[in-house]
């Protein structure tokens, strides 16, 4: 009876209280965002006139993302790797960096959990969007990820996007280092 109460305790709050994606941010955070880019952002799909938005189960890490042509190995730190678009785009401050790193190194590998309304597609052929995890900034208002869309072997665009809140609506802030093929 001792080794299953030990048992219990033990696993008890890695079970209730574990988060998915980020050990920073609350994964509720994370899906309420994706689930309202996928929603109202525009399509970029072969069948556009039906509205349909398909994401890759699987999420990408922030260290194998192709974000810059010199680190292509994913080897750089995190404020190394956008030094230059933190330098441009002045969005985020010196706190909301520090929180961004926090959230970059807690990463933790993972699929879409939830179907963001049946956009979700368990193949990464033709077609299908690919993200990271959102990271966020220290108050929440201010969001990065990378997204790509792939739409076969010629056909692929990428972007680093920063969005920022303004009341209940997210904002398209900027874009870096985008990639078209």
């Amino acid at each position: 009876m001792k080794r299953v109460i030990l048992l219990f305790l033990v696993l008890c709050p890695a079970l209730c209280y574990c988060q998915t994606y980020s050990s920073v941010i609350p994964d509720s955070a994370i899906l309420q965002f994706v689930d309202w880019e996928v929603t109202n952002t525009p399509k970029y799909n072969e069948r556009w006139f039906t509205g349909s938005k398909k994401i890759y189960k699987r999420v990408v890490s922030w260290k194998k993302a192709q974000t810059s042509m010199f680190d292509m190995d994913g080897s750089l730190e995190f404020r190394k790797r956008f030094e230059e678009f933190f330098k441009e785009s002045k969005t985020f401050n010196e706190e909301d960096i520090d929180f961004l790193v926090q959230q970059y190194e807690s990463e933790k590998k993972a699929k879409w959990e939830t179907s963001f309304d049946k956009g979700i597609r368990t193949s990464s052929r033709m077609n299908s969007y690919q993200m990271t995890i959102p990271l966020f900034s220290k108050d929440m208002n201010k969001v990065m990820f990378w997204k790509y869309f792939l739409c076969g072997s010629l056909c692929a665009e990428a972007c680093l996007y920063v969005y920022e809140r303004e009341g209940t609506v997210w904002k398209l802030k900027s874009t870096h280092s985008c990639y078209w093929s």
